[in-house]
C-alpha cells in the first residue's frame, strides 16, 4: 500500500527508474546477440580458412588447457591441431576482439603486408582497417583489457596483415582486432 502511494507521489522518479531498468535489460540482451552472432562468425570463418574444421572448446566457455592441442594431434587421422585463443576485450577503450595464436602461424591465417611478424608475447599485429580506425601505426602501443586479463596490457604493434579469413568478420562489424601469442591473450 505504501509502495504504491510513493510511486504515484513521485511519478518521474519510478518512470526514470523504470526506463534505466528496461535500457539496462536491453543492453545486456544486445550485447549477449553480439557475443553470439561473433562466435558464429568465427567459427564460419575458421572453416573456410582450413577446411573441414572441427572447433573443440568447453560447452561452458571456460578455457580449454593448452596440452589439449597436443592429445588431439595423437589422434589418428588429425592432419593438423591448430590452438587459438578468443577473447573479447577493449583496445584503446574501444570494443573489440583478441585472437591468440602461436606465433609461427599468424601467417597461416593472414598474410603482413606491412611491417613483420610477431616475435614475442609483448608484440601484436592487426588488420590495417582496425588500425587506420584506432590511430594505430606501426611501432605503435595498444592498451588491451580482456575478460581474462582484466589488468590493462601494452601490446607494441610491429605488423598489419590484409582483411582476411581471420579478421573479415570482426571487421565487417566494425570490432577492431589484434592477433598476439597464445600466451598474451
Amino acid at each position: 500500500m505504501y509502495a504504491l502511494r510513493d510511486l504515484n507521489n513521485h511519478k518521474v522518479r519510478a518512470f526514470l527508474t523504470i526506463l534505466g531498468i528496461m535500457v539496462g535489460i536491453a543492453t545486456m540482451v544486445e550485447l549477449t546477440m553480439v557475443g553470439s552472432s561473433m562466435e558464429a562468425k568465427i567459427e564460419m570463418e575458421l572453416t573456410e580458412l582450413v577446411g573441414s574444421a572441427i572447433i573443440v572448446r568447453d560447452p561452458n566457455g571456460e578455457p580449454i588447457p593448452i596440452y589439449t592441442a597436443q592429445v588431439l594431434s595423437g589422434i589418428p587421422g588429425t592432419t593438423s591441431v591448430m590452438p587459438l585463443v578468443i577473447d573479447y576485450c577493449t583496445i584503446n577503450g574501444r570494443f573489440g576482439v583478441i585472437l591468440g595464436v602461436q606465433a609461427d602461424k599468424v601467417e597461416e591465417y593472414a598474410t603482413i603486408i606491412e611491417g613483420r611478424n610477431i616475435k614475442n608475447d609483448n608484440e601484436g599485429v592487426m588488420d590495417i582497417d582496425s588500425g587506420k580506425r584506432l590511430g594505430v601505426s606501426l611501432g605503435d602501443e595498444v592498451e588491451i583489457t580482456s575478460q581474462t586479463s582484466p589488468v590493462a596490457q601494452r601490446i607494441k604493434i610491429v605488423g598489419f596483415v590484409e582483411q582476411g579469413a581471420m579478421t573479415r568478420g570482426f571487421v565487417a562489424g566494425g570490432a577492431p582486432v589484434c592477433v598476439v601469442t597464445i600466451a598474451k591473450a
